[in-house]
């Protein structure tokens, strides 16, 4: 196989494919690719006639960690994808054009790969979760708490002096996040300090002018010197609020004094959780049988016609929230009787 770069594209020039996507490869080595991230993969392609390519990303450490395949044509095309990084972090990754298994020459130009941003995640109720800047958000030092905050490589960081005596003496917040009565949701942000410690992760009514502060979510989390993604999900159950606060309590919250040290926070989500529909309804029989259908059989299922063995014989009911079957002749068949649900 020999390749070009033609008008700023990569060509192959394939004289025998081989018999596996990967006998070909166009590889880009070196690629830090960090747990819990998700990234997104987009590039141009077309071939000499329609065929097939893969594109993977591997890991020096886990090989394969994610591949999909796409049907390319003579006509030049944008194709994309995304993938999350669910093993451990690889600064050595590769993203792989695995072009083998065909002899159908392939053209590839604008090859992108980036980390989507907190803000590109959907349903993302934060602003600027990224901290370019510290656009949305609220930040301070308050009573004996002291500290300095700043967007510093598009990461929050706060650099304390004093905790205070108080967890709410060191904060960074953001108002205005709805939250929905009996809603899931998901928060995730990644952390670390330079000083091992505690801090406090809320969701709660906003008490700016009566002093209730009620709670909604509340996590205590512990952080190191190595910045790690949080994820933890809670049911809203208090009535809907669409006006809460979303609050890191960065100051004294173990009822302990710290030396001077900063804590960097980024990549800050609150979405709503998908709830799947249910793919049984009344599976509890509390509305009877209702959605539920009884089969006992019929004449096509006799042995011989005019046979009769083929139907079942029985009655159904629900009591107290449960189903009972009373079968007093069972037919030939192995589905007969039965219960059932369609859609």
């Amino acid at each position: 196989m020999g390749s070009d770069v033609n008008e700023r594209r990569f060509e192959t020039r394939i004289e025998k494919g081989g018999t596996s996507k990967g006998a070909i490869r166009l590889v880009q080595p070196g690629i830090n690719i960090e747990n819990g991230k998700t990234y997104k993969v987009s590039f141009e392609a077309s071939a000499a006639n329609t065929r097939t390519i893969e594109v993977e990303i591997a890991s020096n450490l886990h090989n394969s960690i994610f591949a999909t395949t796409f049907e390319v044509s003579k006509e030049s095309k944008i194709y994309e994808f995304e993938f999350t990084m669910d093993k451990d972090s690889d600064k050595n990754g590769e993203l792989r054009f695995n072009l083998g298994g065909s002899n159908v020459n392939v053209y590839i130009d604008n090859v992108v790969m980036k980390k989507v941003s907190s803000d590109e995640v959907e349903g993302n109720l934060i602003l600027n979760g990224v901290f370019n800047g510290l656009a949305g958000w609220g930040y301070g030092a308050y009573e004996l708490g002291s500290a300095d905050f700043e967007s510093h490589d598009e990461q929050f960081r706060a650099i304390i002096s004093s905790v205070g005596n108080e967890g709410w003496n060191v904060q960074l917040y953001q108002d205005n996040v709805p939250l929905e009565e009996g809603q899931t949701y998901e928060v995730s942000f990644d952390a670390k300090s330079t000083v091992d410690r505690k801090v406090i992760v809320q969701l709660q009514r906003n008490g700016t002018s009566d002093n209730n502060w009620i709670s909604y979510f509340y996590q205590e989390v512990e952080l190191t010197n190595e910045l790690k993604t949080f994820k933890y999900e809670f049911t809203m159950s208090k009535p809907t609020d669409s006006a809460s606060r979303f609050n890191f309590a960065l100051g004294n919250t173990e009822n302990k004094t710290y030396a001077p040290h900063e804590i960097i926070i980024d990549n800050v989500v609150v979405r709503k959780v998908a709830t799947p529909s249910a793919l049984i309804l009344n599976g509890t029989f509390d509305n009877g049988t209702e959605h539920w259908l009884q089969y006992w059989g019929g004449e096509w299922e006799d042995s011989s016609p005019g046979a009769g063995d083929g139907t079942a014989e029985g009655s159904w009911e629900v009591t107290d929230g449960e189903l009972k079957i009373s079968i007093t002749k069972v037919g030939i068949k192995d589905y007969t009787p039965q219960i059932k649900q369609e859609t």
